[in-house]
């Protein structure tokens, strides 16, 4: 009789810890997208590779830049690392471009190609603040988000299923009632 208790109180236990962790993905797993939606920024990005916000918005850099602010309230903000090329593809021209503190017209350290949409900024040293006049970029295509954050949402479940499954067999072997099982955890 003791050791079946013993037996009945560490699957208890394997239960209570399976559903602990279950809930932590789970958990885990719906807070992350929130977070990427209204996220808190100063993202890294490295050099020479297009980093895209969606099908036709990217920025490309020559040297490491950090984003601390993009597409809110139509600005993109970011620091640069060092004199260097960055390449902002948002479709439209920009309204104002401030480069280390001073608004700059185009042609004096950034342009803009009416063919790509594209603005090239070749002479910040610190920072860089772009603003457009469209009201927002066009939506970041968050279905590779979605499905990525949806399988990790399903992994999470796997806990809480295992636990199910064993409590099943338990019964049906007839090792415990799920009453005491519940009792213990």
């Amino acid at each position: 009789m003791k050791t079946k208790l013993k037996k009945i109180l560490s699957e208890g236990k394997f239960v209570a810890v399976m559903l602990l962790l279950s809930f932590f993905f789970f958990s885990s797993a719906y807070a992350l997208p929130q977070a990427q939606q209204n996220p808190k920024w100063n993202v890294g990005l490295s050099p020479n590779i297009k980093t895209y916000f969606s099908e036709t918005t990217w920025i490309n850099t020559s040297q490491p830049i950090v984003v601390s602010s993009l597409w809110r309230d139509n600005w993109l903000n970011y620091t640069v690392s060092a004199l260097g090329t960055q390449q902002i593809c948002y479709g439209d021209r920009p309204i104002k471009v401030v480069l280390d503190g001073v608004e700059r017209s185009e042609g004096n350290g950034w342009s803009y190609s009416e063919e790509t949409g594209t603005v090239t900024v070749t002479t910040a040293l610190n920072s860089v603040e772009i603003q457009w006049e469209q009201p927002t970029p066009p939506p970041f295509d968050w279905s590779f988000v979605f499905n990525f954050y949806t399988a990790i949402k399903i992994i999470s479940l796997s806990p809480l299923i295992l636990c199910g499954i064993l409590i099943i067999f338990m019964y049906r072997r007839g090792d415990v009632d799920p009453l005491v099982l519940c009792s213990v955890i």
